[in-house]
């Protein structure tokens, strides 16, 4: 069966709990869901960000949004520690540029040359809208936003990029 979409959803503070006599785990979800614009039974893959207790890879987080503590675990594949000066870059803009215009005033005449974007916020937990009667759905957000813009010249070309690039 094809998956089209999957959920995303946040762990809230102490949201995890294991019990140990049992073995088993639960979580309690604070926001999300809202990814897919349809209510599916069989949907892509389950994805955990943010448990301190699932840290057990290279790259993994946890940021207690309590105390404001960020625990990385670093990627020591080189056989190396981490530098003592190393430092954490979080993005936290969602669009790095914009233009807007309307049908009757569009925005004309811009070009873009030699210029590298990379790293937004993520926008996985912002609302998303279903703009058909389908089962996909999407938000308004993008690295280049433009609305109402008279587009002449292509190509543009990007690295790869995880998030939306354009919209």
């Amino acid at each position: 069966m094809a998956r089209r979409c999957s959920f995303a959803y946040e762990v809230a503070n102490a949201g995890y709990r294991w019990d140990a006599a049992r073995k088993l785990g639960s979580f309690t979800f604070s926001a999300g869901g809202q990814q897919c614009n349809r209510q599916e039974t069989q949907h892509g893959p389950l994805i955990i960000e943010n448990v301190a207790e699932e840290l057990d890879a290279p790259s993994e987080f946890f940021f207690n949004t309590t105390t404001k503590v960020l625990t990385f675990w670093y990627n020591a594949t080189a056989g190396t520690p981490p530098p003592a000066d190393v430092s954490i870059v979080a993005p936290s803009l969602t669009t790095l540029l914009a233009a807007r215009g309307t049908q009757a005033a569009p925005v004309k005449a811009v070009t873009l040359r030699k210029i590298g974007i990379r790293d937004t916020a993520p926008t996985v937990m912002f609302p998303h809208v279903g703009p058909s009667g389908g089962d996909w759905s999407i938000n308004r957000y993008a690295a280049i936003v433009a609305e109402g813009v008279e587009v002449r010249e292509r190509p543009l070309f990007f690295t790869f990029y995880a998030k939306m690039i354009i919209f």
